[in-house]
């Protein structure tokens, strides 16, 4: 079995469009944690549920019909929102920033009349370099390229994709094993249950493809090294969030961003929400 560049005619044949292809080059980061199918009478999707999501938005705009299966209980993957009481502040406990350069996702943004703020970055920072020495303040410089949050939290644009798909999805469904028959590819879940297809794309962290999935014939032993080697963007972070009524740090002059090569907590940012709730 070969693996071919994303921007291959395998995929134009499934869909007349290279905004698709381009789109996936440009999402945040990457986004997904497991797997999912979307599937049609042509051709066979298996990426990550973010990309899902919107290719299966894309999909219903060419009149392609698709099946949708969920590896978890819920749709967005890396994408996950949370609602913290007592107010149901908007929590991010996975993917969070984009800016102006993601172009493909900003159109979408716009596509779907979705609404986000700016990242605040005003006042002095906090640099801690050691436990032995207090911190340190800076400043962002002016002309710093702004970042953007969703408001009401990333979570929004999965749920307006999934509003605008308008088709059967199905839940825990975790895909196996992979393999290239004559003239099509086999596709089999956890339950030994198998979907069929002429295409399929696969793009889920390389690292974690290699430890949930097997490929009938093998990868070839050099695309095997490559993704061993490849990292998953946060990977191994974790994430945590303080709430607070108000974000008393801005009236103090300080922006709420804090680096640290010596605490527990190596980076912590403003993330009030839309509605003024505070949360660092």
């Amino acid at each position: 079995m070969a693996l071919v560049p994303f921007k291959s005619k395998l995929f134009k044949d499934c869909i007349s469009t290279s905004k698709l292809i381009l789109l996936l080059h440009y999402l945040v980061m990457s986004l997904s944690l497991r797997y999912e199918v979307i599937q049609d009478g042509r051709c066979y999707y298996y990426w990550s549920r973010f990309k899902r999501a919107i290719y299966g938005f894309y999909l219903k705009q060419k009149g392609i019909n698709a099946i949708i299966l969920e590896a978890r209980s819920r749709a967005g993957g890396r994408i996950y929102t949370v609602s913290a009481a007592p107010n149901s502040t908007p929590v991010e406990m996975g993917a969070t920033w984009f800016a102006d350069k993601h172009t493909w996702f900003m159109r979408l943004i716009e596509e779907l009349d979705l609404s986000f703020v700016t990242q605040y970055q005003k006042g002095a920072s906090v640099y801690e370099l050691s436990p032995s020495e207090p911190p340190h303040l800076f400043t962002t410089p002016p002309g710093e390229l702004p970042s953007y949050r969703m408001a009401g939290g990333s979570a929004v644009i999965i749920k307006r994709l999934m509003e605008e798909i308008g088709v059967h999805v199905s839940f825990h469904v975790q895909i196996s094993r992979i393999s290239e028959k004559k003239d099509y590819i086999e596709v089999t879940d956890a339950n030994a249950r198998i979907y069929t297809a002429k295409r399929v794309v696969v793009t889920i962290p390389p690292y974690l493809l290699l430890q949930s999935i097997t490929f009938s014939p093998a990868l070839p032993e050099q695309v095997i090294q490559v993704m061993q080697q490849t990292h998953t963007w946060m990977g191994n972070a974790i994430k945590f969030a303080f709430i607070y009524e108000q974000p008393f740090w801005r009236s103090n002059g300080h922006s709420g961003t804090v680096l640290s090569q010596s605490g527990i907590a190596t980076e912590v940012y403003d993330h009030t929400n839309a509605a003024g709730a505070a949360l660092p």
